[in-house]
């Protein structure tokens, strides 16, 4: 059903407008790497320098910083940041990845299973959309996994650590060599600053505890379908479900920056960059295809989570 709509909404668009599209925006990159960097560097200076009070905006604020590094992170895996490859995964594994301990090519070998085999046993990130939420006990139950970091634990062990598996994981001292580059650093100032802690509170735990708990309620409430039945079993597909979120001011920026919320623009044409989605999202609704499939749309990814555990019955 999905592929049928994708192939509807690609007929509404013209070759040419598609190839604008396309076209790379590096001047914005570099912008909202500054703005991400600017936020990021004024919560930490707060955070060391100031009262134990400024610690919850701080720890807000680092947050959101984390969830935009991780998108940022996807972004590049469609190169999509510069029309170098080499300097597009430059880019994004020392201002991104590198950082919150991510890989750039770990993730992106993960990642284009989920373009390709969408809801499949092959989409190795189906994992985060696999979920049952029926039921409050369920979703409270999910959401401390998440939280408490034992989710965050399973991730690293299954996509970071391990034996190396193919070509995109033999730069894995490299992307050891960058994570070390910042946090190090990182753990000394909070040693020098007499706040050791800050750095595990502020920093290790929004990384393994808060972002992957976004991460699955926002994955659950874009690809999870209404209906669903529990867990599916590791070789039966899912009904394959994208939707697009207009989400507001809070939302966007704790949960989507980096466009991310163009869910369904990015899936139809994944080599978008994100500056340009919100183009391809208006190009549609002016041509009545949200008017024909209201389904696709979403005001917020949170509420799609609570919806399908409340609209579910608990068995």
């Amino acid at each position: 059903m999905i592929a049928a709509i994708e192939k509807e909404a690609r007929s509404l668009c013209p070759p040419a407008t598609v190839k604008h599209w396309r076209v790379l925006q590096p001047s914005h990159v570099l912008m909202a790497t500054f703005i991400l960097w600017v936020q990021l560097l004024g919560a930490w200076i707060a955070a060391l320098l100031g009262p134990a009070l400024i610690w919850i905006p701080a720890f807000l604020v680092i947050c959101a910083c984390i969830v935009a590094m991780q998108l940022w992170v996807h972004e590049s895996s469609h190169f999509t940041l510069f029309c170098s490859r080499a300097l597009n995964d430059l880019w994004a594994t020392v201002f991104f990845g590198s950082p919150i301990g991510m890989s750039v090519k770990t993730y992106r070998r993960f990642h284009m299973t989920h373009h390709a085999k969408l809801a499949t046993a092959n989409d190795m990130d189906r994992f985060a959309f696999n979920v049952d939420v029926r039921g409050s006990r369920r979703l409270v139950g999910k959401l401390l996994r998440g939280l408490l970091c034992i989710d965050g634990y399973l991730i690293v062990m299954r996509k970071y650590v391990g034996p190396k598996e193919s070509a995109s994981d033999l730069g894995r001292d490299q992307d050891l060599f960058f994570i070390a580059v910042w946090n190090i650093p990182l753990l000394l100032a909070c040693v020098l600053a007499g706040r050791w802690y800050l750095y595990f509170l502020l920093w290790a735990y929004p990384i393994l505890g808060v972002a992957v708990t976004v991460n699955l309620l926002r994955s659950i409430g874009e690809h999870q379908p209404i209906g669903f039945a529990g867990l599916a079993s590791p070789n039966q597909s899912i009904t394959p479900v994208i939707r697009t979120t207009c989400p507001g001011y809070l939302e966007k920026w704790l949960m989507f920056q980096a466009n991310f919320n163009y869910h369904f623009e990015h899936h139809l044409y994944p080599t978008v960059p994100a500056v340009n989605l919100p183009k391809v999202h208006q190009y549609l609704e002016e041509r009545g295809f949200y008017q024909k499939y209201p389904e696709l749309l979403q005001k917020s990814a949170v509420a799609k989570v609570l919806e399908l555990s409340r609209g579910i019955p608990t068995t």
